[in-house]
């Protein structure tokens, strides 16, 4: 039975209403475009997924399923992919924007695949909507953010709550500290000048009762 036969690297149709077939039964939205831009084939996952019927796509080629500011870039992943052609995701695995018949935008990834028919090269991209995954991610995202905000609320609030105790702490210090400070010198300089008045009136009572002094009756003629 033909099928679609690996070859170098690439994948040969060899039979295109046999391997069309095969790939109609892959669940996920599933095209063949040549270089140019131009629809080959199209399973029916893309058209649950864009909303579009196979042969408007095989009509009007790839450029309706891109919203207008991404068909430049997506021109330029193509010639990319053209020049070394293996299987990979498109854009390094980067998130890209499809548009619906409807005009809605939605998150997708796309892989791309090599093959090849006679001598002509084709690509063939499997797309899936991410959206439930942007989605999730985005709200992560704003939980983060959110949590951040708070923390960042609460700190300030423990900072500014800690800086009004110290200060309430030290006008209640400060007062006592500078009055012991202050006072401590005149209670010292009390001390030794009562000190030193004691000593200087030592010297004068013992000379008044010492039996050889000039007041004594002793030494009297």
């Amino acid at each position: 039975m033909h099928c679609i036969a690996p070859i170098e690297g690439r994948l040969e149709i060899v039979d295109m209403q046999t391997d069309f077939k095969l790939l109609e039964s892959i669940p996920d939205a599933l095209l063949i475009a040549s270089q140019a831009g131009d629809v080959v084939f199209a399973n029916e996952g893309v058209g649950r997924l864009f909303g579009y019927a196979r042969e408007e796509l095989i009509a009007h080629g790839l450029n309706l399923l891109l919203p207008e500011r991404f068909r430049r870039s997506h021109e330029q992943n193509i010639a990319a992919f053209a020049r070394d052609p293996y299987v990979r995701p498109m854009g390094g695995g980067a998130i890209f924007y499809g548009r619906h018949k409807s005009g809605d935008e939605f998150p997708v990834e796309i892989y791309l695949s090599p093959l090849r028919r006679a001598d002509e090269l084709l690509v063939m991209a499997a797309i899936r909507d991410v959206s439930p995954r942007v989605k999730l991610e985005e709200e992560l995202r704003r939980s983060r953010d959110d949590l951040d905000e708070r923390v960042r609320v609460r700190t300030a609030e423990l900072e500014e709550t800690a800086k009004r105790l110290l200060s309430e702490l030290l006008s209640r210090i400060m007062p006592r500290a500078v009055y012991g400070v202050c006072s401590r010198p005149r209670r010292t300089m009390f001390r030794w000048s009562m000190r030193c008045s004691a000593f200087r009136a030592k010297p004068r009572a013992a000379a008044r009762s010492s039996p050889g002094s000039a007041g004594s009756p002793r030494n009297r003629i």
